[in-house]
């Protein structure tokens, strides 16, 4: 058979999270050879992989096979030849130990038929949007609504992909005086419902504008910029040939590293590796990278950002970035457990927390700090609120069930509706956070 036979199958380059135990396993090839189905033998070789350690197929020699479960955090390696987890595996029963897995990595290959591979979405799941379907979702927007709705780019990613956005507002083409509303998603490639987060609130505000008074309100008074795909090398790379890859961070080689990849979100330079917020090893799906905005789509937002300084005042009042999955609305601080340290003002803090939990109670969200979470240092929404003053939150969304990080589109749908009233609020509050607080405070900070 030719090599072309097997387009269906690539190799899974993905990082792995050292636990200390180097021990070298042996390939157990036993059932997969054994029991099969042609259903399993016809799926791509890392989800053939997965299959086996499963069914207990692979394992460390002489060692029980509990150390390797069919979890969705489980992950196989194939070019490193390892079965991996993810750090702070919540079930705490998957082990790392290397394994060697030329056999079962044969077979994978032998057994693969080409028809296996799919372009983009994996069989099922083609609701979710690709980079060319955002774009295009973008452009069409703009066709159908071209006075409220205006492309932009906020740069480029490091394979050269401009990252799309939308601008919302009633006169889009001219940069009027008005309380502005920055929101991003998918800064982690996996977190795909906050792509269609991003995208849903899109077709919200240009499908209501002149039909729905509260719409048309905040497109009237609102500069609303919207990006649905801040990390679009690593979204690509998540869901390509047919495949889930599970994949975070970004898709840039790390120097001195056969590693690829930085998390986005690790990367901001207020407070950048003070905390134990990230990690310094380039493996780690939190890798911090060598230094603050090493990455390009990391100075890609801090520039935007900067660039909606005009005259001297930031125009951007609230940030929202969508991400997944954990039903929670979140804000600053992520570096540090105090509620309100000397870098956040109190009446800051007042108002984001009274903001939070109103944002939670119209969405079902828990209202928390990002710290109460866990500790994140060089994080978006830090770096927002401390070098420009925006009110900074964070959705966590939903997880989908049975894959956590890909939900059903009901799940999807249904999340959507019920953030609806959550994102209107926020939209509003824009002129005044503080009124969240009360009447005295906006009087005192926003007159």
């Amino acid at each position: 058979m030719s090599r072309s036979g097997f387009v269906g199958v690539r190799r899974a380059d993905r990082w792995v999270e050292e636990d200390g135990d180097t021990s070298v396993g042996r390939i157990l090839v036993r059932r997969l050879e054994r029991e099969a189905t042609p259903e399993t033998l016809a799926q791509p070789a890392p989800q053939i992989m997965q299959c086996a350690i499963g069914q207990g197929d692979v394992g460390h020699s002489g060692r029980a096979l509990r150390h390797l479960r069919g979890r969705p955090e489980a992950r196989v390696d194939m070019d490193r030849h390892e079965a991996v987890r993810e750090p702070r595996d919540p079930y705490g029963v998957v082990f790392l130990h290397r394994l060697i897995v030329p056999l079962v990595a044969s077979l994978a290959l032998l057994l693969t038929p080409a028809s296996a591979a799919a372009a983009g979405e994996p069989s099922g799941y083609e609701y979710f949007h690709t980079y060319a379907e955002v774009k295009a979702q973008i452009e069409d927007t703009v066709a159908a609504h071209p006075g409220i709705a205006r492309p932009f780019t906020l740069g480029t990613s490091y394979e050269g992909r401009p990252i799309w956005g939308l601008k919302i507002s009633d006169n889009v083409a001219t940069d009027e005086s008005e309380p502005e509303v920055f929101v991003v998603a998918q800064v982690h490639a996996n977190e795909r419902a906050s792509g269609e987060m991003a995208l849903y609130l899109i077709d919200l505000l240009v499908d209501g504008y002149g039909s729905d008074s509260r719409i048309t309100d905040i497109v009237s008074s609102r500069e609303i910029w919207i990006v649905p795909m801040a990390n679009p090398d690593g979204a690509e790379y998540d869901m390509s040939d047919g495949v889930f890859r599970n994949w975070r961070k970004n898709r840039q080689p790390i120097p001195g590293s056969s590693y690829v990849g930085i998390d986005l979100n690790r990367q901001f330079g207020f407070k950048w590796n003070c905390c134990g917020g990230g990690s310094n090893k380039p493996s780690s799906p939190k890798y911090r990278g060598p230094e603050p905005w090493y990455a390009p789509e990391t100075r890609a937002y801090r520039d935007f950002i900067l660039s909606r300084i005009v005259g001297g005042q930031q125009q951007i009042e609230i940030a929202l970035s969508l991400h997944a999955q954990g039903r929670m609305v979140l804000w600053p601080y992520g570096y540090t457990k105090k509620d309100h340290p000397r870098t956040m003002r109190y009446d800051d803090w007042r108002a984001f927390v009274a903001l939070g939990k109103k944002l939670a109670a119209l969405n079902g969200y828990r209202p928390r700090q990002t710290s109460d979470l866990y500790i994140v240092d060089g994080d978006e929404g830090d770096w927002a609120y401390h070098s420009q003053g925006i009110f900074a939150f964070a959705f966590e969304l939903a997880p989908g069930n049975p894959q956590r990080m890909y939900p059903t589109l009901a799940q999807i749908q249904a999340d959507q509706a019920r953030n609806r009233p959550a994102l209107l609020l926020l939209l509003e509050a824009a002129d005044c956070p503080y009124a969240a607080v009360g009447a005295a405070l906006a009087a005192k900070r926003c007159s």
